[in-house]
């Protein structure tokens, strides 16, 4: 299970349960962080190190979006 860091999330990225994410046009007013993306990208709260994983994504009837994974340093510009 995972659980999203909403001091990642670019502030067109709203979180809701700390589990979904939705886009929306309009940016909400959210503090600066050093975390967070300047792109439209979040990322958990938790690490992986080893061992396998999957996650079960429902991005409902949109045709368009990503998912990917990063390393913990990854350029948040």
């Amino acid at each position: 299970e995972v659980t999203l860091d909403p001091d990642t999330a670019h502030p067109q990225l709203y979180i809701s349960d700390l589990k979904a994410v939705t886009y929306k046009k309009m940016s909400q007013e959210v503090p600066f962080t050093e975390k967070r993306f300047r792109r439209k990208c979040v990322v958990a709260s938790q690490c992986f190190q080893t061992g396998k994983c999957y996650w079960e994504v429902d991005v409902g009837h949109n045709e368009n979006w990503f998912m990917g994974i990063c390393q913990d340093n990854e350029s948040r510009k």
